[in-house]
């Protein structure tokens, strides 16, 4: 273990044979690519003042660079200034430079910053050209860790000491910006570069080159360099950008983000530092490089130990996240010392970053049989869950924990029973969610309030909510109290609810709802009338047992703003009691099936519906116009009674009849009209001949009624027939313009349908005329039928015979001639 030596200086007896600036000595074996670089980094140039101004006292005070530069051929040199040379020319320097092949093995414990102003330190050339090696081991100079926890505990900028590690540390890794320390003389700046040799890690420190003075750190080759403020400090206009510059004697420091390490490496008194390393490398990886790869290792050190820094306790996240990868090469005791302490340093206020570093801890704990830790994360992880439940009404992002021991899965449950009723709706799913996932066995009385008190009214405000769907699919207990919640607040919230029930509510409530009571029953059965699964009647009808009236609000949530139908009225008369049909949202709603003038029914069945009504208590509860209307129909009905029994002297009442309807008003008029022409075959011929040539509103509706119904090709026979020998009938009569104008108009409808059936319909038509009607009648319809089609002729003449019983004068279409 020796170093070897070599001095440089301006000399006139040195290594290049000629006076000047050279080595004056140095030890055998040393080759000229370690003289070249010792030459380069023993530079020196003093203070620009004391340049100016050599005098002993300024000499005396000229700043010496202790100078390390690591590497497999380290060199360490200690430079003064020593005025003028051996001509009085100022400006002289001696560098005494150690050489180191091992500096690790023959440096040993001494930090190479620890040899500053030692006491082998040489500043006087020699005669020969040849120096022995130095033995060591070294022995220190004035800086050792209580001088610079003084220091540091006296110095003001103590409060930069974290940027400096952080910038050093980079600096050191990455080789990119140089760190500037500039104090007011050389001797601070040394204790500022111990300061990091103690605290940065060791590593990290023995490959830390640095001087303590260079009056250009714009050229320098190491990593810290030290400078004196002032005037002679020039490092460019972007000083604070291109350098990590801490500049103590003017207050002027870069910038830098500094590292969650180096706030707790600067808490550290450098007389503990070594202990503290020690603490972190025993359990280090071995693979550490970066202030990052430190971090989790020297905050797991140090956060248990009764002098470690108090920061070391605010990287629990940090720490668990590092036992989740090393708690299996680690000791058992130390990772249960150390997981409690994080359990214990985790924040109060718990988020997603806490319950990471839980499910992190816990699979430290299930890596490492840490007694009892695994217990207690477990039981941890639970209230923090809780707790940002309550903070936030919602739990933390991320997998929630899971629950692998006993404890914890009791705890879990006796926490849920105590909280969920005082939760969120949200929050409740998420942690019922959670529960089911985990097999926890809730209580269910509990998951039934849950869902009365808080699903419930969310859900029903809210039923397209996928995670409160979600919910209730999985949890029985939870649709019971929902389905006691809907009962509860059916009165109030029917349509609300009917809504919700119908975009899928009901059907996730499922086999709930048969214990459902009556509000929930009426709100599912009005949303299946509303989805077509119910007709509405049937709706009704499932509904009429239960609570409240049959009012305005039911009937418009089973058949909206619609009239009923004639087929919807009657059921609905026949399906509710007296109670019910005097209901006045009933009566309204009949009243306006009466006033709507009949359906597609037809108006024969309006007229029938409207008589079944008038001896009705019903009858009694309708508006005026309504039962006017009724007793309108009563009266045309009666009529028609009394002309459908009339065989002779029938011009009597038909008269009686004209001058009934003449008094009557337009719209009352064309109602009977219509009424009348649905019924008109029920009539004498006759009768029926007369009334279309005196009425022609009630000819116009019987036509076009009649078109109607023949206009298909397989049409009515037997109101063809009837509409035939009603033609036959009005051709007997006097052939006034009324007569002609009746007979071509039923002509026309007869022609335009008959005419045009096919051949089959033809033939039962002939069958039906040829059984029952009187000869003159069937005469008279063949000799029109004649002129439809040579086809049918011949099968008329097949029939009757040509022209047998026709009146003269009585031809068929003598009215178009």
């Amino acid at each position: 273990m020796a170093f070897g030596q070599m001095y440089y200086t301006s000399c006139r007896k040195g290594l290049s044979g000629a006076p000047g600036f050279q080595f004056n000595a140095v030890s055998r074996g040393i080759g000229p690519d370690v003289l070249r670089e010792a030459e380069a980094l023993t530079s020196y140039q003093p203070p620009r003042a004391i340049a100016q101004a050599p005098s002993e006292e300024n000499v005396r005070r000229a700043p010496v660079n202790l100078c390390y530069l690591p590497g497999p051929t380290a060199l360490l040199a200690n430079v003064v200034y020593v005025g003028a040379d051996y001509s009085r020319r100022p400006g002289n320097y001696f560098a005494h430079t150690l050489v180191s092949r091992d500096p690790g093995g023959d440096l040993r414990a001494v930090l190479p910053i620890e040899l500053w102003r030692a006491p082998f330190w040489v500043r006087d050339e020699v005669d020969g050209t040849e120096l022995p090696e130095l033995p060591g081991p070294l022995p220190t100079g004035a800086l050792d860790r209580t001088a610079v926890a003084v220091f540091l505990r006296e110095h003001q900028g103590a409060a930069h000491l974290p940027a400096l590690l952080t910038a050093a540390e980079e600096t050191v890794r990455t080789k990119r910006r140089k760190v500037v320390v500039a104090g007011a003389d050389s001797d601070e700046v040394a204790r500022w570069i111990a300061t990091l040799s103690y605290l940065l890690p060791p590593a990290t420190a023995a490959r830390m080159s640095f001087a303590t003075y260079d009056r250009d750190p714009r050229y320098s080759r190491v990593d810290v360099i030290g400078a004196i403020g002032g005037v002679d400090l020039d490092l460019g206009g972007n000083e604070l950008t291109a350098y990590h510059l801490f500049d103590f004697t003017a207050g002027r420091v870069s910038a830098i983000d500094v590292h969650p390490l180096a706030r707790i490496l600067a808490e550290l008194d450098p007389a503990d530092a070594g202990e503290a390393w020690s603490r972190a490398t025993e359990v280090a990886g071995g693979d550490e490089q970066s202030f990052d790869d430190w971090l989790p290792v020297v905050a797991a050190a140090l956060m248990t130990w009764p002098r470690g820094p108090e920061s070391a306790r605010d990287e629990p996240a940090v720490v668990a996240a590092w036992l989740s990868e090393h708690a299996s090469r680690l000791a058992p005791d130390w990772v249960g010392e150390v997981g409690r302490a994080v359990l214990a340093f985790l924040t109060a206020a718990p988020g997603e970053s806490d319950l990471a570093a839980l499910r992190d801890l816990a699979v430290a704990a299930s890596r490492c049989p840490a007694a009892g830790l695994l217990d207690a994360v477990e039981v941890r992880s639970v209230d923090v869950l809780f707790a940002g439940l309550r903070a936030t009404g919602e739990p933390a992002a991320g997998p929630q924990p899971r629950l692998t021991t006993d404890r914890a899965r009791r705890h879990a449950v006796e926490r849920i029973s105590a909280e969920l009723p005082n939760l969120p709706a949200s929050a409740t799913a998420r942690l019922v969610a959670w529960a089911d996932a985990a097999g926890l066995a809730l209580d269910p009385p509990a998951l039934e309030r849950a869902g009365e008190r808080i699903v419930g009214p969310a859900v029903l405000h809210n039923p397209d909510d996928e995670l409160l769907r979600d919910v209730l699919a999985r949890t029985p207990p939870m649709r019971a109290g929902v389905v006691r919640y809907l009962d509860a607040v059916g009165a109030d919230e029917l349509d609300r609810m009917v809504d919700a029930l119908g975009t899928g509510l009901a059907d996730l409530l499922g086999r709930e709802l048969a214990g459902a009571g009556p509000w929930t029953r009426r709100a599912v059965v009005v949303a299946e009338v509303r989805s077509g699964v119910l007709d509405e009647v049937d709706g009704l009808a499932a509904v009429v047992s239960g609570p409240g009236p049959v009012d305005d609000r039911l009937l418009s949530m089973l058949f909206g703003d619609r009239p009923w139908t004639l087929d919807q009225a009657r059921r609905i008369l026949d399906l509710l009691d007296d109670r019910g049909r005097s209901a006045t949202a009933v009566l309204r709603r009949i009243e306006d099936t009466v006033l709507a003038d009949g359906d597609e029914k037809g108006v024969g069945a309006y007229a029938r519906f409207c008589a079944r009504l008038r001896p009705t208590a019903v009858y009694a509860g309708l508006g005026d116009r309504a039962r006017a209307r009724i007793d309108l129909l009563a009266h045309a009905a009666s009529w028609i009674h009394r002309l459908s029994r009339q065989r002779k002297d029938y011009a009597g009442p038909i008269g009686e009849f004209r001058k009934w309807f003449a008094a009557l008003a337009a719209a009352d008029q064309r109602l009977v009209e219509a009424v009348l022409a649905a019924r008109f075959d029920e009539m004498y011929p006759p009768v029926r001949a007369r009334l279309l040539v005196g009425m022609p509103g009630l000819r116009h509706a019987y036509c076009a009624g009649l078109s109607q119904r023949l206009s298909r090709r397989e049409g009515d026979v037997e109101t063809a027939l009837a509409a035939l020998v009603t033609l036959a009938g009005v051709a007997r009569l006097n052939p006034t313009p009324p007569v002609r104008t009746a007979a071509g108009e039923l002509d026309g409808v007869l022609r335009r349908s008959v005419g045009r059936w096919n051949g089959r319909a033809q033939h039962r038509l002939l069958d039906m005329l040829a059984l029952d009607h009187q000869p003159a009648t069937v005469a008279w319809i063949a000799q029109w039928m004649e002129q439809l089609s040579p086809g049918m002729l011949g099968r008329v003449r097949g029939l009757l015979g040509r022209g047998r019983g026709a009146p003269e004068g009585a031809r068929a279409g003598w009215w178009g001639r």
